[in-house]
């Protein structure tokens, strides 16, 4: 490209070098446009156009829950995957290997103003025939479905089913996002992920302060158990009863090294019951997550609250022994051994990772019921991360497993986990 140069005589030395210099900027930003659009032109043309690793997120969510946020395209296709799973308990049981998880996201920008996102699961393969009584081994559900009004930085709507903004697994379903190869059983049983639910959320942030402030249909308590504390309560925004609703919030202050926040979720849970009093479950949790090299730390404390749990393990047949509290935390220390070892020309990342949990689903019971102690539980994981690039993650782990009263089968796993 030959850009004239006008020469005033009027003009100093100095001048007339600043303006060339200028001129010689506007050139060079200009072939590196074309270029641009040459390669573009180019990968259209021959569909070989090199693929982004880079893992870019936005407020919380999984890269590809984030695609439709930052696509060029107003259509945005994703997926996440956990392969390969296997899990051998050091017991008599064969061990097993599995699909874990694959889950297609599809999003679409309708203009600058509505933002349509979804993701669809199948889990242990998807679903099948099983026989009559018995529990599936599979499912296909849709984790969410929801369409977002964006208005600005600060203030957004988000309508239809969504991930609850609680812990630092639920809204981050790709196991690229986590070290170990199942995630800690603090977030699946006192949170408990994966959990969505039909709901209104009022989001933004502010500088560092994000939040998010959400109404959802509660719990069922009629579904819970004596061994999984509110678990088997979530109705997955499936026919959902809403007679009782659930305020829950979120508050994280985001930096580049990380994030520290809380969350809570409150709500009644009686639904239709006409035996249940209330059945008020008070759930909060503070985590913090890190990272600055080669190190990397992350941490999650939860308790949780039910009133009435009497009147609610009398609703259910058998009357289980349904706990009034149940609480534990986790901490997850990793460090990237190529970066310690500072190995030049090395690919990818090779952390190592110790993770420690405690938690116990009857730290307190209703009046006549008995704790459970073996429902008090210590996890400890040894294991290691291969990543040959940023959204793909070969995990093994083994981790020691017992509770107050025996020691448990340990359990070594493998899996791996991908995103795009």
């Amino acid at each position: 490209i030959a850009l004239p140069l006008l020469i005033n005589p009027e003009h100093s030395t100095a001048e007339l070098q600043e303006e060339l210099e200028r001129i010689q900027t506007q050139q060079a930003q200009l072939q590196r446009q074309l270029q641009q659009v040459a390669s573009k032109v180019t990968s259209l043309q021959t569909g070989t156009s090199t693929p982004t690793t880079e893992l870019k997120v936005f407020d919380g969510f999984g890269v590809a829950a984030s695609k439709v946020y930052y696509s060029d395209s107003p259509l945005a296709i994703g997926a996440s995957a956990d392969l390969l799973s296997f899990a051998d308990e050091q017991s008599t049981d064969s061990p097993s290997i599995n699909t874990w998880r694959l889950s297609p996201h599809l999003g679409y920008r309708l203009n600058r103003n509505l933002i349509f996102n979804s993701r669809f699961t199948f889990e242990n393969t998807g679903a099948e025939v099983h026989a009559a009584g018995s529990e599936p081994k599979g499912q296909v559900r849709v984790e969410f479905a929801y369409l977002d009004i964006i208005h600005s930085g600060a203030y957004n709507l988000r309508l239809g089913q969504q991930l609850l903004p609680v812990g630092l697994v639920n809204q981050r379903q790709d196991g690229v996002f986590y070290p170990t190869v199942n995630p800690p059983e603090v977030e699946t049983q006192l949170l408990p992920a994966t959990w969505s639910e039909q709901g209104i959320t009022w989001w933004g942030a502010s500088d560092s302060i994000h939040y998010q402030l959400g109404l959802f249909n509660s719990l069922a308590a009629t579904r819970f158990t004596a061994d999984t504390f509110i678990r088997d309560g979530r109705q997955s925004g499936q026919l959902a009863k809403v007679r009782d609703a659930a305020g829950v919030f979120r508050v994280d202050h985001v930096s580049k090294s990380g994030i520290f926040g809380v969350s809570g979720f409150v709500g009644n849970t009686a639904q239709d019951s006409t035996i249940v009093d209330q059945g008020t479950i008070r759930l909060f949790e503070a985590h913090v997550q890190t990272f600055s090299k080669p190190i990397a730390l992350s941490a999650v404390y939860v308790e949780g609250q039910l009133e009435h749990a009497d009147s609610i393990s009398l609703a259910i047949t058998g009357n289980p022994a349904i706990p009034a509290k149940a609480n534990g935390y986790y901490v997850t220390l990793s460090a990237d051994m190529l970066t310690v070892l500072d190995q030049p020309g090395r690919a990818g990342t090779f952390p190592i990772f110790v993770e420690f949990s405690q938690y116990n689903l009857h730290a307190a019971m209703p009046t006549g019921y008995t704790a459970d102690p073996t429902l008090n539980r210590t996890r400890t994981t040894f294991g290691f991360n291969y990543r040959p690039q940023e959204n793909v993650v070969f995990k093994a782990d083994y981790q020691q497993r017992k509770n107050k009263v025996s020691k448990e089968d340990d359990l070594v796993s493998f899996g791996i986990s991908l995103v795009f």
